[in-house]
């Protein structure tokens, strides 16, 4: 006897089983370097694609910043209520948003697509430096940078 029928449960039943393209979407939004996890599960996030989302399906949530990758899932979707869940949340480029200081600087990081993060004056729109891989990195470069002027 198997430990199935001890345990009283149900085995899977065929329509319960298929390919995953069938039974649930996986989604993808690029979301701000500075949420929480729990952020992450806060229906006002979601508010403009929660049509687009059913109770199963799974976001793929990549920070702006590549500070974090997370997956939240919908665990609940009736009209314009939705509930989520983070499932996973791994932390890839930690950026020190507190080494931005823009009130004080006329120079910010930026995404710039193909030129990737960039050190920009912005008084003059100059790009200092270009094709810095992460805002982490183009961040403490910032920091250098301002560092080597005052010196």
């Amino acid at each position: 006897m198997s430990n199935i029928k001890k345990q009283k449960t149900n085995p899977v039943k065929s329509n319960d089983f298929g390919l995953a393209v069938h039974k649930f979407q996986t989604h993808s939004a690029i979301v701000d370097g500075r949420l929480s996890e729990k952020e992450l599960e806060c229906r006002d996030l979601w508010g403009h694609v929660i049509g687009q989302l059913s109770a199963g399906d799974e976001v793929r949530c990549l920070a702006e910043d590549c500070s974090f990758r997370a997956i939240v899932l919908c665990t609940y979707r009736e009209g314009s209520e939705v509930r989520m869940k983070t499932v996973s949340y791994t932390e890839v480029d930690a950026v020190d948003y507190d080494t931005m200081d823009a009130s004080s600087s006329v120079y910010s990081v930026k995404m710039r697509g193909v030129r990737k993060w960039c050190i920009v004056n912005d008084e003059t729109g100059e790009v200092i430096k270009e094709l810095i891989p992460t805002q982490g990195e183009a961040l403490k470069e910032l920091l250098e940078y301002k560092k080597a002027l005052a010196a």
